[in-house]
């Protein structure tokens, strides 16, 4: 797993992206079912908070998976491949159940 220093990442976001990242999580914190859920991470804006996310990150961040450094990888975000964000249905429904 590469070393991401925090604070590399928190000096390249733009206070509109923390804004639209702060909107996101408010509209999903709301939603009262798994399909309201689902539905808001379906939806075009919440992809785009993760590629303006990436186009904020400074080059050598970028082109490398996080987790296992891969450079050829089958996703449009190097950075994370491992696991789509919104078809973690069971982990989700867990952790919401339990809060």
């Amino acid at each position: 797993m590469r070393w991401i220093c925090k604070a590399d990442i928190e000096e390249c976001l733009t206070e509109q992206w923390r804004q639209s990242a702060k909107n996101a999580l408010a509209e999903i914190s709301t939603a009262d079912t798994t399909q309201k859920r689902k539905n808001i991470l379906n939806k075009a804006a919440a992809t785009q908070i993760w590629r303006d996310f990436y186009n904020l990150l400074p080059d050598n961040l970028k082109k490398k998976c996080w987790y296992c450094e891969a450079e050829e990888i089958r996703s449009d975000m190097p950075v994370d491949h491992f696991r789509p964000k919104n078809k973690v249905e069971d982990e989700l429904e867990s952790v919401l159940n339990h809060i």
